[in-house]
């Protein structure tokens, strides 16, 4: 999920209560502002909190290898 919009609309209160809903469901969740991060940072960051290899390819793997646990 990708949230935006201007200061003071609710972008962090939005994903704060989805998250508390989808983690009540026993899902997991990471969540990474993206504002100071390069394009090019946003797999390894996403990487690095899944525990998998930090490539585009590493982290659509483990996600796809997941599915079945859900």
């Amino acid at each position: 999920m990708y949230v935006s919009g201007p200061p003071g609309t609710g972008k962090t209160a939005l994903v704060t209560a989805l998250g508390r809903e989808v983690m009540g469901r026993g899902w997991g969740m990471v969540e990474i502002g993206c504002m100071g991060l390069k394009v090019g940072d946003i797999w390894r960051r996403l990487g690095e909190e899944l525990g998998c290899v930090k490539t585009e390819a590493g982290v659509v793997d483990h996600i796809e290898g997941l599915n079945g646990d859900l």
